[in-house]
């Protein structure tokens, strides 16, 4: 299954991480930008560690969704 949530934007991230910089726990972070801490503390993790930039996928990206590819498959 994939990703039940959207990805945030870097504009977010950035902002995120510049809260971080200026001494906000996560907790607080996380209340002004109305996330969880968990989410919060994953991108001040993959900040530290180099970027926050979202990553690449493999492959192709469909062209129709699942819900549309089930439809046809009814229909014929």
């Amino acid at each position: 299954m994939g990703r039940k949530s959207q990805e945030l934007s870097a504009a977010w991230k950035d902002r995120i991480v510049s809260l971080f910089k200026q001494g906000f726990s996560y907790r607080k972070i996380g209340k002004l930008v109305k996330r969880s801490h968990a989410t919060v503390q994953y991108i001040i993790k993959k900040f530290k560690t180099g970027s926050t930039d979202n990553a690449r996928r493999q492959g192709r990206p469909r062209v129709i969704s699942q819900r549309e590819s089930h439809q046809l498959v009814r229909e014929a």
